[in-house]
């Protein structure tokens, strides 16, 4: 198999662990009588998108403002060097999670869904699950077959 074909298999992966989750958090929605199966996929469909498209930009960014500083050798003038970076690392791995936990929580607000610690665990949950496989998956997979 060709690397253009083994990177296209990880993309793949990553798209198919996404909507395949996506699914498996409106059945669940469904089956614990929360929502509708109609009314649970667009409300795990929108904030897992939502979600995924901000946090992972924000990461982006972050990243990519670490690695122009590091190029432009100005990341040793940084006041707390090695803490700052490892802030701002921690940061970038986070933000995607984080961001899924308080818009799941904030939509089941809204929508009068779930209440107390029951609708926090879910989203603590659900999130972390989705972010870990959807971005773990196509990672394993990149390490072991590339």
């Amino acid at each position: 198999m060709s690397s253009v074909a083994r990177e296209w298999l990880a993309v793949f992966l990553f798209v198919f662990c996404f909507f395949g989750l996506t699914t498996a958090e409106a059945l669940w929605l469904s089956r614990s009588s929360w929502m509708t199966l109609g009314r649970g996929l667009v409300f795990a469909a929108g904030t897992n998108i939502l979600g995924f498209c901000i946090g992972l930009f924000a990461s982006f960014v972050i990243l990519g403002i670490i690695l122009a500083m590091a190029w432009d050798g100005s990341l040793n003038q940084v006041p707390g060097n090695d803490s700052m970076l490892w802030f701002a690392m921690v940061s970038a791995v986070l933000i995607t999670p984080v961001l899924l936990i308080i818009l799941k929580r904030l939509l089941l607000w809204f929508l009068k869904v779930g209440s107390g610690s029951r609708a926090w665990l879910y989203s603590f949950a659900v999130s972390v699950l989705i972010f870990v496989l959807t971005l773990g998956v196509p990672s394993i997979f990149f390490y072991f077959v590339l």
